[in-house]
């Protein structure tokens, strides 16, 4: 799988490593928000998960630049990818 990973980039990767390395789904990610997101505490919440049930999971350090450079770009082209394929 990291052989896999390391091929993706961009914002396809960013939702990949999101799936693989935070273990969410592909409706939990597109339901992120920007406030969801820890960086303090590297954690991401989860609200309304698998069983409608609310929980928190580790933010790897390996994603915490990708998603602060992706947020200063704009949060919004994401979610609009992931509503495309989800």
């Amino acid at each position: 799988m990291a052989q896999v990973l390391i091929l993706i980039d961009g914002m396809v990767g960013l939702v990949v490593e999101l799936l693989h390395v935070g273990g969410l789904r592909i409706s939990e990610v597109a339901c992120l928000r920007v406030q969801d997101i820890d960086f303090e505490f590297k954690q991401i919440t989860v609200w309304d998960g698998k069983g409608k049930k609310d929980w928190v999971t580790p933010l790897a350090n390996n994603l915490i630049l990708p998603l602060k450079i992706h947020l200063i770009k704009g949060w919004h082209p994401l979610i609009s990818y992931l509503n495309l394929i989800y």
